[in-house]
């Protein structure tokens, strides 16, 4: 039978109905005050029951009124999951509208709801450990946190065309030196910033102060709510990968952050990525080394065969690696696996262009965000005449990745693709690399200097260029270019050619800025400085804007062609420029606008210019596919220089190896036609087979490209310089 306690202590008195059995869980009034503060007003009924859960009781009938405000200050337990899995369904719906076009595609939302199920439930438990206070102001601070991790991720794809990663966030420093086009950007988007922080309002702004603990059974059932919405998340996956950028793939066997935080959701990709970053990956299913079917060739008439003349044997580009000692002696899993791979790998041949330029200069630009849509212009005959004069390439990419110009640096520089997840230029400081043009040259005893006109601690190119073989200058850093933004192409060319334009022999090294975002008059200084140049030409103001900046790299390359000349060095340098990437500054609407159509997004908004420039060659029209990851090997053999093919993921593009162009989202094109990653449709004379050859393939150069970064692996079969040891 029930009694009535009454505490109080000269204040209004607290009623508490105790069965006989709950007596033991009788508190003195200041332990109910401090505990449950405001939780018991006068006139109250609270069943033992009741007291021991802290759910609200029954109140009287004359304080109706007041019971109804009290329970609209507490959250019950089973509230609290809901608001949380509506939260962040809301929000991924807003980022996935925002970024992509499949905003709605209904298999997509199911699993990107599940998960979300299942954080909703683990943050519901995790946030009802504490006393009330505490628990509210947890969840509060977590809702913070995933609001400005949603808003971070739209305006840095909006930035760089890519989701942001853990390792980027973890080096925002860098991130600071945009803080005025950062600061732009949010501005012209304030609505899109306000509609993702309404679920934080609701959190802050309604009255929600009371977030009870919960009781044991209660978090019982959050946590099996928790395990349930994974389990059946990861059931969504699907059992197999029928495309490079399903879920499952995206899931269990590719790093790759644009497709996975399409198909399963920001908060999963960011898990993911975080994971990834911390413990490592290494895909489910590892792919093995494959050889893509080639087409065959029609078999000439015998008596054609016996008069042509006998065809010359071009020894590999390889060097002489003991692949079979290598997996005899070794006990490493992982290395194990890496020299199988690799000496299953076919070499390129050496060629009629092997050594065409042995003995020259070399100078390699790699020109932030230029496009060749810029000749449509005719405001820059400098580099046109570059592009069009000797080797003139028609079929050329420069892909974008997930650290865009870091990525793009790294994959010109090394032959490597880059590792998602990290700033793989970065990551590789401390390796050795020894198939990099400034390492290579520098062996016949060529001077390799490396200039760049912005911050010599950006992407920690202090750390990484010199590890490249290069004498490394930038501003702050040797290389004394006004601070400015952008800084000046031409200015960078005045002040470092006369460090080497009298040596015999030389390797120089440019990574320009001059063409960097955003593309305006007011916040871009070489748009500015060359604006009357441009006020007449039949464009917006944005790609009038790009233009105008873009043309202090054609003034800085008609300076370095003139100094070149009068030195007398002209005639035995060869120019090498290729983009970073698109420019993906550009809107859309804007990027048409300078094309002049409609640019295909998959394939035709990469292509670009790679310029391979000699005084007085004869010109050739090279159609064949090729991207940014084949310029390393492809200068390797004019050169002349030792390399190891099969230890590099692009190839030379003049030699008989089948030419594939990567993307970034596991895409690809061949002189056999081209697949849509993402869609799983193929354009060309391609069976099945043959499809599924070339996505093992690129699969592979993913996979082997990171454990080549992550292992040191050029440290492990070949053997490095004491000098450089």
């Amino acid at each position: 039978m029930a009694k009535t306690h009454t505490l109080g202590q000269g204040g209004p008195h607290y009623y508490i109905e105790v069965g006989a059995h709950m007596k033991k869980h009788l508190l003195q009034a200041d332990r109910v005050a401090g505990v449950y503060p405001e939780a018991l007003p006068s006139g109250r009924h609270w069943s033992g029951s009741a007291l021991a859960e802290g759910l609200e009781a029954e109140p009287l009938p004359e304080q109706g009124a007041q019971g109804q405000k009290l329970r609209r200050r507490e959250v019950g337990w089973y509230w609290r999951p809901l608001l949380l899995w509506l939260s962040f369904i809301y929000l991924e719906l807003l980022l996935r509208a925002y970024i992509y076009d499949t905003a709605f595609e209904p298999a997509a939302l199911l699993r990107i709801a599940l998960f979300a199920g299942c954080y909703a439930a683990l943050l519901a438990l995790l946030t009802g450990l504490l006393p009330r206070w505490a628990n509210y102001a947890l969840v509060l601070a977590i809702m913070i946190l995933i609001t400005l991790l949603f808003l971070a991720q739209y305006f840095y794809y909006l930035y760089f065309r890519t989701p942001l990663l853990s390792y980027s966030i973890f080096h925002a420093g860098q991130v600071a030196e945009f803080s005025d086009q950062t600061f732009t950007t949010v501005l012209q988007h304030w609505p899109q910033a306000l509609a993702m922080v309404l679920p934080l309002l609701v959190f802050a702004l309604l009255g929600v102060r009371d977030w009870p603990r919960l009781p044991l059974r209660r978090s019982l059932v959050m946590l099996l709510a928790a395990l349930l919405g994974y389990f059946f998340g990861v059931l969504s996956l699907g059992q197999s990968g029928q495309t490079p950028s399903s879920p499952y793939n995206c899931y269990y066997n590719e790093n790759n952050p644009p497709p996975t935080q399409e198909q399963l959701g920001m908060l999963t990709f960011m898990r993911l990525d975080t994971q990834r970053l911390l413990l490592g990956f290494i895909p489910k299913d590892v792919p093995e080394a494959v050889v893509v079917p080639e087409e065959a060739a029609e078999q000439a008439p015998a008596e054609e065969l016996a008069a042509e003349p006998e065809a010359i044997v071009y020894p590999p580009n390889m060097l002489d690696i003991d692949f079979a000692g290598l997996m005899a002696a070794e006990t490493d899993p992982d290395l194990q696996q890496m020299h199988e791979y690799f000496t299953a790998q076919p070499p390129t041949l050496q060629n009629e262009y092997t050594g065409l330029y042995a003995g020259c200069n070399l100078i390699l630009i790699i020109a932030e965000g230029f496009s060749h849509y810029l000749f449509d212009t005719g405001m820059f005959p400098t580099l046109e005449r570059l592009a069009t004069e000797g080797f003139e390439f028609t079929d050329f990419y420069t892909p974008l990745w997930n650290v865009s110009t870091s990525d793009g640096e790294y994959t010109v520089l090394t032959g490597l693709l880059p590792k998602s997840g990290v700033w793989s230029m970065t990551r590789s400081a401390d390796n050795y690399l020894p198939f990099t043009l400034g390492n290579q040259l520098n062996k016949p005893g060529y001077p390799a200097l490396a200039y760049h006109n912005h911050n010599y601690q950006y992407y920690d190119r202090q750390l990484s260029h010199p590890n490249l073989g290069y004498e490394f200058k930038a501003q702050g850093k040797g290389l004394n270019v006004t601070k400015i933004w952008p800084e000046s192409d031409l200015q960078m060319m005045e002040l470092s050619i006369p460090e080497y334009i009298e040596n015999p022999e030389f390797h120089v090294y440019y990574l320009t800025v001059s063409g960097h975002l955003e593309y305006n008059f007011y916040g871009n200084n070489m748009a500015a400085r060359h604006r009357d140049k441009v006020a007449d030409l039949p464009y917006s103001e944005e790609v009038q804007a790009y233009i105008a900046c873009n043309l202090e790299l054609e003034y800085a390359m008609d300076y370095l062609l003139q100094q070149l000349e009068t030195a007398g060095q002209l005639d035995n340098t060869v120019i090498a420029l290729c983009s970073d990437h698109y420019p993906y500054g550009l809107s859309d609407g804007a990027l048409d606008e300078l094309a002049g159509h409609q640019v295909e997004r998959t394939f035709e908004v990469y292509q670009n210019e790679f310029i391979l420039w000699k005084q007085g060659a004869e010109h050739q029209v090279i159609d064949t596919p090729a991207c940014s990851l084949d310029v390393l090997p492809t200068l390797s053999n004019l050169f002349g220089l030792d390399y190891d093919s099969r230890l590099l993921m692009g190839r030379d593009i003049f030699s008989d190896g089948q030419p594939l162009v990567i993307f970034n989202d596991r895409s690809w094109i061949t002189d056999q036609g081209r697949y849509n990653a993402a869609t799983g449709q193929a354009e060309g004379e391609m069976d099945q087979e043959y499809i599924d050859a070339v996505n093992q393939l690129v699969n592979g150069k993913f996979t082997y490209s990171a454990m080549i970064l992550d292992r040191d692996y050029y440290r492990v079969v070949l053997e490095e310089p004491e000098e450089k040891q």
